[in-house]
């Protein structure tokens, strides 16, 4: 099983664990006997390098792109 699947399916159990035990507090009983799986690490998030930023704004067709790419870049 890849990682990002072993991420996906822990999320899953995160989530559903979350929902039951919430739905016996609901009904008036005791949670406790349903564990808590905790729910992974998020992914990294990656952003582009200057040389990426240098090659979108070469590639821009008019002012609008550079502007819409450039708005992107600062935000």
């Amino acid at each position: 099983m890849s990682e990002e699947a072993r991420r996906r399916r822990q999320t899953t159990l995160h989530y559903y664990t979350l929902f039951l035990r919430r739905f016996l507090v609901w009904c008036g009983k005791n949670p406790e006997s349903i564990p808590v799986v905790k729910r992974p690490p998020r992914g990294s998030i990656e952003a582009l390098s200057e040389r990426e930023i240098t090659m979108l704004m070469k590639a821009a067709r008019d002012l609008t792109d550079v502007l819409l790419t450039a708005l992107q870049y600062e935000t």
